[in-house]
């Protein structure tokens, strides 16, 4: 799937993922103090907010620079739309505990962040958490890439909100212990107030995590012609370099050049498809974090065997000359068992009227 963040375009990826280099570990536990960090999406015509709606950010700081590819957080409650994820810098103005997204809150400020993206559920995994909480986990093939913080900039504020559509009910974003100890809120009750809260939240970021391969486009299934040339094409997303295998029923193809090429590639080519080569192709993707089959994808074979571009009487007449024969490439044969019989002529007269691309 591809998001924008500030102009960029970001590949998220659901894949088989071994965390690498942790940059902040924040378990959840200690007082289990859950807070809200929601929005509501007002799924009718009024566009109303509610005073329910809350967002969290957390503060972390990187010695070094970092490119952001993996990121986990704990919670529970309402946050069926997903979530938005934000990465704010420390608002230079004061020497207060205060992102900069202060002033974005209320909007007409010019304020940008270094990262904002919205995360559905289909990006992201879930798994259960201690009492009672979900754990999400989060993989970017394109990281957030940020400096080291400095005096200018003493820390970084990363805010996980949950999107909802069920009014009054709230996603609450647990505690969590091994790093910062402070969250900053703000609330929409009370004219909008934001604060500094006692404790921090639970969340993992991690750079140069291994995502394993995703497929985001996958091969079509065609009926072609014997003159006709077939393409099936995969996309794939994931850490490092893929190896594809293209395969028809189950059963790794070869290269044939001329016939048959992209074996190797994520675009396969069959040129003048014969019935041998009818069947089910998948391609099997791999790098160094895992391997990712793509959904099966049939070629059938139209029965023109004279190669007019048309299923008609002239093909019918091929297949009578040779019915009750048999050997490999006979012209007939339409479903690819090497013989010319009544199975044939049934292919024949279902595909009549035909015409080939």
């Amino acid at each position: 799937m591809r998001l924008s963040i500030l102009g960029m375009t970001v590949l998220l990826a659901v894949g088989p993922t071994a965390v690498g280099a942790v940059l902040v570990s924040q378990q959840p536990g200690g007082g289990s103090v859950p807070r809200s960090s929601q929005l509501w999406q007002d799924p009718g015509p009024n566009g109303n907010d509610l005073d329910s709606d809350a967002i969290c950010w957390e503060d972390f700081v990187l010695s070094a620079p970092a490119s952001i590819n993996h990121i986990e957080w704990w919670g529970a409650g309402a946050c069926e739309l997903g979530f938005r994820i934000e990465v704010w810098r420390q608002d230079p103005g004061t020497i207060a505990y205060q992102p900069l997204a202060v002033f974005d809150v209320h909007g007409g400020n010019l304020v940008e962040p270094e990262a904002r993206f919205v995360v559905t559920p289909a990006d992201y995994t879930v798994s259960a958490g201690p009492n009672g909480t979900t754990h999400f986990s989060l993989d970017l093939t394109t990281p957030i890439v940020l400096p080291a913080n400095d005096a200018a900039n003493p820390r970084w504020f990363i805010g996980i909100i949950g999107y909802t559509h069920q009014a009054f009910y709230t996603w609450n974003w647990s505690q969590g212990i091994g790093g910062s100890n402070r969250t900053y809120q703000w609330l929409r009750a009370d004219g909008g107030r934001f604060w500094s809260l006692p404790e921090g939240r639970a969340m993992v970021l991690a750079e140069n995590a291994c995502v394993g391969a995703s497929i985001g486009l996958q091969p079509v299934s065609v009926l072609a012609c014997s003159s006709g040339v077939v393409f099936f094409d995969v996309e794939a997303s994931g850490s490092g370099a893929m190896s594809y295998q293209w395969r028809r029923n189950s059963v790794p193809l070869d290269e044939d050049p001329g016939h048959i090429e992209g074996v190797f590639t994520p675009n396969l080519v069959v040129a003048g498809p014969l019935p041998s080569d009818i069947g089910m192709y998948d391609c099997v993707i791999t790098n160094d974090c895992g391997t990712a089959t793509s959904e099966p994808a049939s070629l059938g074979l139209l029965p023109d065997f004279n190669g007019d571009g048309e299923i008609n009487g002239a093909d019918l007449s091929v297949l009578l000359s040779n019915f009750g024969d048999g050997y490999p490439g006979i012209a007939g044969d339409a479903n690819g068992d090497n013989m010319v019989n009544g199975a044939d002529l049934s292919v024949l007269i279902g595909s009549f009227g035909q015409t080939c691309w």
